[in-house]
């Protein structure tokens, strides 16, 4: 990718950038040459999660490009891809099939999502009984799971 036709922005390539801003949306960085828009679900692994410890403005981190935006002339980019070892789906793919885990619903009409204690969250895939409600505790299985897409389908078991 290029921006200006000179320098050359990879897919996957690590960038130190400066934080200059937060936006609802994401935060805004810049590497003296040009924009970098980190959105918000690329901060962290688990979004309930809070920014990176001494993330301020002013601050400086790595960030790895994700993609362009031609029409705003900045590069998209993510902080958590700096660090896929911390991926907790991963850890999810790793476990035997059948663990039973435990989970905190969150109900998006039509859905069902839960949220496990790992910070990770997944749809959950029925049957289940009707009357479920955001903060009932459950337990879970793993039907699916695929890391890259942070993809996660689960099972319903039973009520905690």
């Amino acid at each position: 990718m290029a921006i200006d036709g000179e320098v050359q922005h990879r897919h996957g390539m690590l960038l130190s950038v400066v934080l200059v801003s937060e936006e609802e949306r994401g935060l805004i960085f810049e590497t003296g040459e040009y924009e970098v828009f980190v959105p918000r679900e690329e901060i962290s692994w688990i979004p309930s999660r809070p920014w990176p410890s001494g993330l301020a403005l002013g601050s400086r981190c790595n960030i790895v490009i994700c993609g362009i935006s031609h029409r705003q002339r900045r590069l998209i980019g993510s902080i958590k891809r700096t660090t896929p070892q911390t991926n907790p789906y991963i850890e999810l793919m790793e476990l035997p099939a059948g663990v039973v885990l435990c989970a905190i619903l969150k109900v998006l009409e039509p859905d069902v999502v839960a949220i496990l204690e790992s910070g990770a969250s997944g749809f959950l895939e029925g049957p289940y009984p009707d009357d479920l409600r955001t903060g009932d505790r459950v337990r879970v299985i793993i039907v699916s799971v695929f890391p890259p897409e942070e993809r996660l389908l689960l099972q319903f078991v039973g009520r905690l």
